[in-house]
């Protein structure tokens, strides 16, 4: 890792936002780095953050604080990696977050990557029922739904996905669940119970290596 994206990094852990943002535009601006650089450094940075959370170093308000960096930074890179990514059109996939869940930080940075490479994404944000998971997946064909859920009081709401992809048919479609009131168990389980392939991506870069896994 350069020393610069060292210092993006320490940015985003201190919460230095401006500092984030001026540095990260010339990362950018000058190509010091490639997106799967930037992302990796993002993604490092949060996790970090997750960990002081669950130290309790940092509370709500500095999780909520980082998560806007984090989107702004994810701004910056958006036309950069659209630019770059050569778009397959079976490459496609559909996301959001669960009925009652509005974290969308890890579903932002999963659907940045996944444009990187050459997905073509379809976000429908936080908050998504059931019948619009699905009726989107058979709208745009997608072979690929991702499903964030964050909120173990929320995570009845995969059944409820499961019972509507199954009531149209739409079993063939291929499944990644992703939160941290996800599990590999929970992904098994779900699997077994439905007869629909089902996959946990633990954080963004390994549910691209999974998206890729699927695709082929």
């Amino acid at each position: 890792m350069s020393e610069n994206l060292k210092k993006l990094k320490d940015f985003i852990v201190e919460l230095e936002k401006e500092n984030a943002l001026e540095l990260a535009k010339k990362v950018i601006d000058d190509k010091q780095a490639t997106a799967k650089d930037m992302i990796d450094v993002i993604t490092e940075a949060l996790g970090r953050i997750g960990e002081l959370y669950q130290e309790e170093e940092y509370y709500l308000a500095e999780l909520v604080y980082a998560g806007d960096i984090a989107k702004t930074l994810m701004n910056y890179l958006e036309p950069l990696l659209v630019g770059n990514a050569e778009k397959d059109a079976a490459k496609k996939i559909v996301i959001g977050t669960v009925q009652g869940d509005m974290h969308d930080i890890g579903k932002n940075i999963v659907g940045t990557y996944a444009r990187g490479a050459g997905y073509e994404v379809i976000d429908l944000g936080t908050d998504v029922s059931a019948e619009k998971f699905v009726n989107k997946v058979e709208e745009s064909n997608a072979r690929i739904l991702g499903i964030s859920c964050l909120l173990t009081a929320t995570d009845g709401e995969l059944n409820k996905i499961f019972a509507e992809l199954k009531q149209k048919n739409l079993v063939d479609v291929k499944v990644v669940i992703g939160g941290a009131a996800m599990t590999e168990k929970m992904a098994r389980d779900l699997e077994e119970k439905n007869g629909i392939t089902t996959k946990f991506a633990s954080d963004a870069i390994t549910g691209i290596k999974i998206f890729n896994e699927l695709i082929d």
